[in-house]
């Protein structure tokens, strides 16, 4: 699980005044990191995003002013791919990047 502190000590608000914001970023940023790594030894990431945050806060009795940011779940795959997992189920096709990425 990663959660954010909302209203952390460290920093005295520099940044989050403007842009509360800011904190949540900083979380998902350092998931994208930890989820590059993984993916670089070969460990597989998923997010689970089915789930009640209010739950789950009450459920690890988490400090109030904290935010669900992630459930994350780590492992070595079973059968290794290529292709995504969300294709292989036929749940979402893969893109062309040419859909993503512009040159201009």
């Amino acid at each position: 699980m990663v959660f954010c502190d909302e209203q952390p000590k460290a920093g005295h608000g520099l940044g989050i005044v403007s842009m509360p914001e800011m904190l949540r970023y900083s979380c998902v940023l350092a998931i994208h990191t930890l989820w590059l790594a993984a993916r670089l030894r070969g460990i597989g990431v998923g997010w689970v995003s089915i789930l009640e945050p209010g739950v789950i806060r009450a459920l690890l009795d988490v400090p109030a002013d904290w935010s669900l940011i992630a459930l994350l779940c780590f492992g070595y795959p079973q059968d290794p791919s290529q292709t995504p997992e969300l294709e292989r189920r036929g749940w979402q096709a893969r893109e062309p990047v040419t859909n993503r990425v512009f040159d201009r």
